[in-house]
């Protein structure tokens, strides 16, 4: 191009850049958007669909929601068992023996045989265990249903727990122990869990010397143990009628021998209140308390998790994350939790936060439950709850899985089957002096396990700020 042109035109389009645009009547004259609180539209209700409900002859009970519009299903089974019935000594028990039984082979196919088998058919098996059950969930096309309910049925009932598959996970295992140090927020609640439970056998945690002492013998009486019919419920979605849906799992667990049906321990008694201090050098301090809240369905469960939610779940508006956050900047995440149980909650908060702040940051979150434990709570602060809790209601269930699946966890923690249909009555017919009654009564900052867990340079002045602080030296994990 040429020069003069080419200066002519980088002239005119710095000079269009720079022009302010002219200015439009309609955008001028617009109003604001108004604020979300002050939306007004119509009610929106929404209905669980029910799933249906059957006791199998060989005992295992079956939950079921048909759905055609994929050519696709979807089964989870519970199993009752779990972490918190492994052996003294043998912590990890439960997690090894779900892993080996996915991975390690079942009936006459080796573990990589299975692995090829769902591999070539795009189906997902899946393992886990948790606190008081097993989980096996399964993913799979309606054409490849036979083949992957066979590998699925001779998972749970014929695993064979091939030594080169236990050795591998017990290393991957040992080796993720070894990995907590490196964490330090893992390592706070990994910490935590034990301090919260004490000698509970929820509380007990798994060493890479429990790792080790796990051998084939244990997972075998292990799986005795816990997998048969009459402890396992099951619960299937998508594209399979009932009648097939009965029929293939009647035959996939046999009756065989009648085992006792698992009941979980008594409630773990609460902690003793004290604040506890680990030393991790780092230039961050994690802070975790917690004290025990009512189990799920309890009557003061509904107006406690509101309470929670205003208290610090619910987000940037929260008491704890406005105050701590948004204020006074003393962390970049901090917050509350309620974890509501079969027989048992865990109220707790937490907060991450620079070292040199984590007496002052402990300080004003105690002082926020102090203060809320003592006051009510304002109209708006419960009515922006009740909203948050009722709209997000309907994402609990985002697929017909999750439908039939939490179904079946209800029966499974022994809630009733309309929890679900009833929920959001429950909570929008909750009152001012509800909430403030659940709330006094559970909250006691006084009461509470603390730990902090942080470099050592900051141990006097958590003592200064709260007097007695517990060392505790970081033990084997």
């Amino acid at each position: 191009m040429n020069p003069r042109r080419l200066l002519v035109v980088l002239i005119l389009l710095i000079v269009t850049l720079l022009t302010p645009p002219p200015a439009c009547p309609a955008a001028s004259k617009a109003k604001a958007f108004p604020h979300p609180d002050h939306l007004v539209y119509p009610p929106l209700p929404f209905e669980v669909p029910r799933a249906g409900r059957w006791v199998l002859k060989n005992g295992a009970v079956l939950y079921h929601l048909e759905d055609r519009r994929l050519p696709l299903i979807e089964v989870q089974v519970l199993v009752r068992g779990g972490t918190q019935w492994d052996p003294p000594g043998k912590e990890g028990l439960a997690e090894i023996l779900a892993g080996v039984m996915r991975s390690g082979g079942a009936a006459a196919m080796t573990g990589a045989e299975i692995d090829r088998a769902l591999e070539n058919t795009a189906t997902i098996l899946d393992s886990s265990a948790g606190e008081d059950n097993f989980v096996f969930s399964l993913s799979t096309l309606r054409e490849h249903r036979e083949r992957s309910f066979a590998i699925l049925g001779a998972v749970l009932t014929q695993p064979r727990f091939e030594d080169e598959r236990l050795r591998l996970f017990k290393d991957l295992k040992t080796e993720d122990l070894r990995r907590l140090r490196d964490d330090q927020q893992r390592l706070a609640f990994w910490e935590f869990h034990r301090l919260v439970y004490g000698s509970d056998p929820r509380g007990r945690r798994p060493s890479p010397a429990s790792v080790k002492a796990v051998e084939r013998e244990d997972l075998v009486a292990f799986h005795r143990r816990f997998f048969f019919p009459q402890n396992m419920m099951i619960a299937v979605a998508g594209d399979i009628g009932t009648e097939e849906a009965i029929k293939v799992f009647e035959s996939l667990l046999a009756p065989g021998s009648q085992g006792i049906v698992v009941t979980s321990p008594p409630p773990p008694r609460p902690a003793e209140p004290a604040l506890y201090f680990i030393v991790k050098e780092s230039p961050q301090a994690v802070i975790i308390a917690a004290q025990h809240a009512p189990p799920r369905g309890d009557g003061a469960s509904y107006p406690f998790e509101l309470a929670d939610h205003i208290i610090g779940s619910g987000g940037f508006r929260s008491r704890i994350f406005q105050e701590i956050r948004t204020n006074r900047g003393l962390a970049y995440s901090t917050g509350s939790y309620y974890r509501p149980r079969r027989d048992y909650g865990i109220f707790g908060v937490y907060a991450f936060t620079a070292a040199d702040k984590a007496a002052e940051t402990l300080g004003e979150i105690l002082g926020i439950l102090e203060k809320t434990r003592a006051s009510s709570f304002r109209d708006e602060e419960i009515v922006w709850a009740k909203k948050a809790l009722v709209n997000s209601f309907v994402f609990l269930f985002p697929s017909p899985s999750r439908i039939v699946n939490r179904q079946m966890a209800l029966e499974f923690n022994g809630l009733e089957r309309d929890f679900f249909h009833l929920y959001c009555r429950r909570i929008e017919a909750l009152t001012k002096k509800d909430i403030a009654a659940a709330t006094a009564s559970v909250v006691n900052p006084r009461g509470m396990v603390v730990l902090v867990v942080g470099p050592e340079r900051i141990l006097p002045s958590l003592r200064n700020a709260f007097g007695e602080v517990r060392r505790l030296e970081m033990r084997d994990s």
